[in-house]
């Protein structure tokens, strides 16, 4: 289920993409403000798969953790990217702040991702346009107590 599911609609994602760079030749704007709609929606819709997916997997004992050292700096930048064409549709910046002594961390890559892109575009469908979401990412001191 996970192959018939994706692979046609990562072929709609990379389409869209392709009409968007103007690769086979220039769109006006009403199509360039579908298309980019095509888009939006084509990625929301895989990140929901995978989510659903996941789920599945889960419930019948199936998924592992695949611990490893995670640059999250790197990694937050990249989902920035990803959402960024989302961003500028709505009219909303979107800020990253690491905290320069924040190294790296032990974290199932892929999953950690998708939970920075599920917070990071719930906050940018969720703020008004003009304004601006910025992500933290600092570490936490311990006490004697933890």
């Amino acid at each position: 289920m996970n192959h018939e599911l994706r692979t046609p609609l990562n072929s709609v994602i990379g389409f869209s993409d392709l009409l968007l760079e103007g690769a086979f030749g220039s769109l006006n704007t009403r199509q360039s403000k579908y298309v980019s709609n095509i888009l939006i929606s084509g990625k929301n819709l895989l990140e929901i798969i995978n989510y659903l997916l996941d789920i599945s997997m889960l419930e019948t004992g199936e998924k592992n953790l695949n611990y490893e050292d995670v640059d999250i700096a790197s990694l937050l930048g990249e989902v920035r990217m990803s959402l960024i064409s989302f961003a500028s549709s709505k009219k909303v910046s979107v800020e990253v702040k690491v905290d320069a002594s924040l190294e790296n961390i032990r974290a199932d890559r892929t999953k950690l991702r998708q939970i920075l892109y599920s917070l990071m575009n719930n906050a940018i469908k969720l703020t008004p346009e003009k304004k601006k979401v910025t992500v933290s990412a600092l570490k936490k001191r311990r006490d004697a107590r933890d």
